[in-house]
């Protein structure tokens, strides 16, 4: 059905003035992406001149200016600076449903919007390039990312790395301040933590009677009961509240578990806080495999300057470490292969104990260096002879089909929808507007599972285009090698995950045989 351009500014303005639409956005039917956009907003925090809805408003114009439809407004509140792009939850939506090819322009009102890192710049110009997307800087003009000119991409780099030299400038300025006033033992904080008010000189903080009783009950109460039993937090929440002492306090009205933790976890309570910003709190525990328990280093404490204790520092660490085993209880080993090894023999699942591989009926019993070496010259191997590239490939090209699939069931429901909006304008029947927003509900639902299909289609593409390096970088495995696997379990297992479902694995005489399934 044919629409005139009389009757899509009809449906537009509708579609902008429609009370009950509670999407920020809405498209209408084109086939091309090309004429679709997205719209990307973000701040770091709450001081930003420019506001989430400000940002969204600008694009939003821009678009309607140069006949662009949007197709979805993806906005996050992180900090580019902090947080690579990957782990920004929209910018992260907004890379899957480029993927599945929805929309060919990114409208954003500035470069640093984008990015604030120049390694993460430069990683989404590879992405931009491959899928050959325009990128619209609202206020700064519109440089294309994928432009062949050398001259282009020079002033888009340095200007790139301007934005990243101005927040990180200042945070490392801000950052050597607050660590030079924690070497010397001075606490700082806006508000001044329950136990403790503010001071008349700048940075101290003096002894809350009131709430200070508080504090020691929760200590006191804890080395009495908890330490010789085993009552909880929430045993200990009980007790504190029963014993009516925040009668007299503004602070804190009520007592829960979280608000416990954070009380036991603090050092500033024992008259001690961190001596490195970098460092927390976990940083400074040690595990004794010896004694099967935890200690401090105290090499990482310093004693505060700008206040006094509540309780000893002897009393605060014995309740932190208990509390802290209670909760995380003894450090276990890290496998390199968490949840893919597998018995031959019995099926089960073969875990890490004593740098030894055994299942629970204990019919293997693998060295941990073997099994590494074993494994992963496997995984080498068919690396080698493209088998892994064939997988993914022929999973690659699945999942567009099912793109392609479900980008035909929107291009249809948003043929319905124009002609029941159109319907509706002419005759206002209540009834049609209900119809309306079932199948814009309905429009929604299919998005929601092409951004799913996006993301793992970029999962496999990323992994299928990182594959030489990771046979590179595991060619000649060698004992250096096996350590820092060893020593690194989390990154391994990561990689692995990429590739692999399940390893199968038999030892006899001394010779391990394993069968890697893919993914």
């Amino acid at each position: 059905m044919e629409i005139s351009q009389k009757e899509t500014k009809k449906i537009e303005n509708y579609i902008k003035n429609n009370k009950t639409n509670k999407r920020k956005n809405f498209t209408l039917f084109n086939t091309s992406p090309e004429n679709y956009a997205a719209i990307y907003a973000r701040i770091s925090g709450q001081n930003e001149s420019f506001s989430i809805s400000s940002q969204i408003e600008t694009c939003k114009r821009y678009a309607e200016d140069n006949g662009l439809i949007v197709y979805d407004i993806y906005e996050d509140k992180q900090s580019a600076r902090m947080k690579h792009f990957y782990s920004r939850p929209s910018f992260k939506k907004l890379l899957n449903d480029l993927e599945c090819g929805m929309f060919k322009n990114i409208i954003m009102i500035r470069r640093d919007r984008l990015s604030r890192r120049i390694d993460d710049f430069m990683h989404l110009r590879r992405i931009f390039n491959r899928l050959n997307v325009n990128i619209i800087y609202v206020k700064e003009g519109n440089f294309n990312l994928n432009s062949n000119s050398y001259v282009t991409n020079f002033i888009e780099n340095v200007l790139v790395s301007i934005s990243t030299l101005e927040p990180e400038y200042i945070y490392q300025r801000t950052k050597g301040g607050r660590q030079n006033l924690r070497s010397q033992g001075i606490f700082q904080s806006s508000t001044p933590p329950i136990g403790y008010s503010k001071g008349k000189e700048a940075h101290s903080f003096i002894i809350n009677k009131n709430e200070a009783k508080v504090i020691e009950k929760i200590f006191n109460t804890y080395e009495e009961i908890l330490l010789s039993s085993d009552k909880s937090l929430t045993d200990l929440r009980n007790i504190i509240k029963d014993s009516n002492i925040l009668i007299n306090t503004e602070r804190p009205k009520t007592i829960n578990n979280d608000f416990l933790k954070r009380v036991i976890t603090r050092p500033i309570y024992g008259g001690k806080l961190i001596e490195s910003e970098d460092d927390d709190i976990h940083n400074c525990v040690i595990w004794h495999e010896d004694t099967n328990n935890y200690s401090l280093d105290e090499s990482k404490f310093i004693k505060c300057v700008n206040f006094e204790s509540i309780v000893s520092w002897r009393k605060w660490k014995r309740v932190f470490l208990h509390h802290y085993f209670k909760k995380n209880g003894p450090k276990t080993q890290d496998s390199p292969f968490e949840n893919i090894l597998y018995c031959k023999r019995c099926g089960s699942y073969l875990k890490l104990d004593n740098k030894h591989y055994s299942c629970p009926k204990n019919c293997l019993n693998i060295p941990i260096d073997t099994m590494i070496s074993g494994v992963t010259t496997d995984i080498i191997r068919k690396i080698d002879n493209y088998y892994f590239q064939i997988i993914f490939k022929e999973n690659i090209k699945k999942v567009n089909e099912k793109i392609n699939t479900e980008k035909k069931k929107l291009l249809t429901k948003e043929r319905i929808l124009k002609e029941k909006v159109i319907n509706y304008i002419d005759s206002n029947d209540e009834n049609k507007a209900k119809e309306i927003e079932f199948i814009k509900n309905e429009i929604t639902t299919i998005k929601k599972e092409i951004n799913k299909l996006g993301d793992k289609k970029l999962l496999l593409t990323n992994t299928l285009n990182n594959t030489e390096l990771f046979k590179q970088y595991f060619r000649n495995l060698n004992d250096k090698d096996i350590n820092f696997i060893k020593k690194n379990p989390e990154a391994y297992s990561s990689i692995l995950s990429k590739f692999i479902s399940k390893v199968v694995c038999d030892f006899k005489n001394e010779k391990l045989r394993i069968k890697v399934y893919e993914k």
